[in-house]
């Protein structure tokens, strides 16, 4: 027999409201199934039915909530959060934007409360739009950076190869002229000691 769908009567520690406190189901006895006489003796084309009743995960298999999440953040992270890059340049889009919205909502005859949810929300949306939109820039900036570097290094190692090369040929360039100013054996010398 299913058991009765969950009610405000319930208890919210009841087994069969545990998705409300967080905890794990009780596990559930699995339906029976029904026994299909078997038409085909190789069984191609049935698919094993599972015997385990499915188990509760999350959609990205981590098991993490978001209450886990924040559980994470510390004072001293909301303390410091202007000091992360792009912060500033967002609260103060937000602030900026929410109060200029809120103001001309008010103008426009709207009341006090109404005009101040208008004035939170587009704060809100103007800082996280700054705020991601920096962050882009900043991106922008590192992969440019890098693409930098890159070229920097392989026109240095060009360099390197290229005084490598020079080097190379003036020392050949010595030598053949080493060789050729050395005497000679059978030639006579222009000065005698003796």
């Amino acid at each position: 027999m299913a058991s009765p769908s969950p009610s405000r009567d319930q208890n919210p520690t009841d087994p069969s409201r545990s998705w409300l406190v967080g905890q794990d189901a009780p596990p559930a006895q699995p339906p029976p199934t029904p026994s299909a006489p078997e038409s085909n003796s190789s069984g191609a084309g049935t698919l094993p039915r599972p015997t385990t009743p499915p188990t509760k995960s999350h959609s990205n298999g981590s098991g993490a909530s978001i209450a886990d999440a924040v559980k994470t953040i510390k004072p001293a992270d909301l303390l410091t959060v202007h000091h992360r890059p792009c912060a500033r340049d967002g609260f103060l889009t937000g602030i900026g934007g929410g109060a200029a919205v809120g103001m001309v909502r008010w103008v426009m005859g709207m009341p006090v409360p109404r005009a101040a949810n208008w004035a939170v929300g587009a704060g809100v949306a103007a800082a996280t739009l700054q705020f991601e939109y920096c962050q882009y820039r900043r991106r922008q900036e590192r992969e440019k950076m890098k693409r930098v570097v890159e070229v920097y290094d392989r026109r240095q190692t060009e360099v390197r190869a290229a005084e490598e090369a020079a080097a190379k040929q003036r020392q050949l360039q010595e030598d053949k002229t080493v060789a050729d100013a050395a005497p000679k054996s059978g030639a006579k010398s222009w000065y005698r000691f003796w």
